[in-house]
This record gives C-alpha cells, structure tokens and sequence, in this order.
C-alpha cells in the first residue's frame, strides 16, 4: 500500500516521501518521532484480528499512563488534579474504549486507574451500525477534548508559564 499525502502528512518524519507500507510497517505514537514534543489526549493501540486483546490493553495503558505523567510534569499539577485521557484498542474489527485518570487510592497512595468495563464503549467495524457506533463515540471524545479538555490544559500551561516569566522577572 503505497502511503497518501494526508497519511504522510500525519506520520512526518516518521517514513520518507513515496514509503510504502508492507504488513511489518509500524506505525503508531512510538513510531513517530513527532509525538514526543505533542501534548497528545488519546491514544489508540491496533492489533491483527489474531493479535491479543490483553497485550494491546496493556500497551495501551503503558503509553495512557506515560502521558497522563507527562501532562502532570508539563503543568506542575498534583495527579489528582489531571483531567482523564481516553483511549482504543483495535483487535481485528473489535474496538474498545478506555479511560486512564490518576487518584489517591484507599491507602491515599497516588495510582494510575485505566478502566472499561462498560459494554456501550465497545464497537465493530464489521457492518455499518458499527462503524455508526465507533463514529458517534470519536465525536463525543472530540466534544470532550475540545470543551473540557484543550481550555483546561491551556489554562494549566499559562498559568505555569506566567509564574515562570514573573520569577525571571521577564
């Protein structure tokens, strides 16, 4: 499969112009090289109908995890503080949401919470209806990120910011 404009657009550097993408090719947020210096809100893991789901939950919450430490450092905020992220796995045509927030557990120690174990979050791209499904939730994540999440975390970054520049007297 030879790689769109659009496509690699969004991968960058990650191929070089004209790549073609074999069955090996990797492509996701460790492979892109870009996605490093982004503050990113979801994530999505994508396995072969063969792969399994476990692995994928596990890398999934790895990567959700690591952003919701790298949102915390970026802001200076205390975990709890931090908004939830959301994020998918794909195994095959089977597609399930997730949600990853940091909270004090019972024994006040801060823990990373990844959970789904709702049966809405979950869809199928092997008819329409559930392509239906999985396009209405993006469109809630998106309503999310761009009304709840976005304003919150510029509000955190300037905030950080201006008492950076003030303590440097800039």
């Amino acid at each position: 499969m030879v790689v769109l404009p659009t496509l690699q657009l969004a991968l960058g550097d990650s191929l070089g112009k004209g790549s073609i993408l074999r069955p090996e090719t990797v492509i996701g947020c460790t492979a892109d090289n870009r996605t490093g210096r982004v503050v990113l809100f979801s994530g999505i893991e994508v396995k072969r109908e063969s792969g399994s789901k476990d692995e994928a939950l596990s890398q999934l919450a790895i990567w959700l995890c690591a952003g919701l430490e790298s949102h915390r450092q970026l802001a200076e905020y205390p975990a709890e503080h931090l908004l939830p992220v959301v994020g998918w796995t794909v195994v095959g045509h089977d597609w399930h949401m997730y949600i990853a927030y940091r909270a004090l557990n019972h024994r006040g120690l801060n823990t990373m919470f990844v959970v789904s174990r709702w049966t809405f979050p979950s869809a199928q791209t092997r008819d329409v209806l559930g392509l239906c499904k999985i396009l209405h939730l993006i469109r809630k994540m998106e309503v999310y990120a761009k009304s709840v999440y976005w304003p919150w975390l510029q509000k955190v970054l300037e905030k950080r910011f201006k008492r950076r520049w003030l303590e440097k007297g800039i």
